[in-house]
C-alpha cells in the first residue's frame, strides 16, 4: 500500500470526528479490532482496512478532550505516518536504513532501528533521523487476561545537524499472539530533566466486549489533573 493511500485513509478518519467528539468512526472499508484503556487517561482504538497489506494497521489515541493522534504501522511495526492533533504536526516515513522489525525482535530478542522522517508543523518542514532499540527482557506478565512480554526500549529524534530533538526510554509490552506493541512506563529526557509517564494497558476490549469502540478514558485522569494543578 502506498504512503499516499495510508494518508488518505487517515484523513478519512480525521474527517469523521468533530473536535471534542466522544465517538469516532473508522474509515469506510476498515474495521476496528481492539480498544485499550490505559493508566495515562488515554484510550487507544486500533483498526485494519481491507485495501491495506496484511498486518498493516492504524491506531488512534484519545484523551478527555478528544482525538490526540493517529499513527499508521506496517506488519513489522514500522511507523509509516502520524498526525498529531495537539500541535497540528505530521510525520511521514521517508527512508528506512534499518527498519523496525517486530519479527527480528521476537526471533533474536533485540531489534535496532534507524529511519528518516519528514516532519511538517507550523514552523515548516524538517527532516529527522529516528534511531533506537527494542529488547525483550525475558519477563512476562498478564493484563486483563492478555499474556504479554516485557521490553526495554529507547529512541531519539535527531535533526540534520545531529542535535537530539527528542529522547525517550522506558518499558513496553509485546503480544506475540496479536503481533502488537503496547506502551508502558516511559521517561522523556530533556537535558538533565526527566519526566516520567505510565501508559500501561489496564483493559483490553475486543469486538462484542462492553466498552469496545469507546473513546473516553477511564483511568488516571484524576492523577493527571492533580499533577498539572500542582505544576501550575
Amino acid at each position: 500500500m502506498s504512503k499516499a493511500a495510508h494518508i488518505a485513509l487517515a484523513a478519512l478518519a480525521l474527517s469523521a470526528v468533530p473536535a471534542g467528539a466522544a465517538e469516532f468512526a473508522v474509515p469506510k472499508g476498515c474495521d476496528a479490532f481492539l480498544t485499550v484503556q490505559t493508566k495515562s487517561c488515554e484510550v487507544a482504538l486500533l483498526w485494519r482496512c481491507d485495501v491495506a497489506p496484511e498486518g498493516d494497521h492504524w491506531e488512534a489515541r484519545f484523551d478527555r478532550d478528544g482525538l490526540l493522534a493517529i499513527t499508521a504501522y506496517d506488519a513489522e511495526y514500522q511507523w509509516l505516518e502520524s498526525t498529531f492533533m495537539w500541535d497540528g504536526s505530521h510525520e511521514m516515513l521517508l527512508t528506512s536504513e534499518d527498519p523496525i522489525s517486530f519479527s527480528e525482535l521476537l526471533e533474536t530478542g533485540t531489534d535496532t532501528f534507524a529511519f528518516s522522517v519528514q516532519r511538517n508543523d507550523q514552523d515548516g518542514t524538517e527532516l529527522q533521523l529516528v534511531i533506537g532499540v527494542d529488547q525483550l527482557t525475558g519477563e512476562t506478565t498478564e493484563i486483563d487476561g492478555v499474556p504479554l512480554e516485557l521490553t526495554v526500549t529507547e529512541h531519539k529524534y535527531l535533526t540534520d545537524a545531529g542535535k537530539v530533538d527528542y529522547h525517550a526510554r522506558g518499558q513496553q509490552y509485546v503480544s506475540r499472539e496479536m503481533g502488537l506493541f503496547f506502551l508502558g512506563r516511559d521517561e522523556l529526557i530533556e537535558g538533565d530533566r526527566v519526566t516520567e509517564f505510565d501508559s500501561s494497558p489496564v483493559d483490553f476490549m475486543f469486538p462484542g466486549d462492553t466498552g469496545f469502540g469507546g473513546t473516553t478514558p477511564l483511568y488516571g485522569c484524576d492523577e493527571i489533573k492533580a499533577r498539572y494543578h500542582d505544576a501550575g
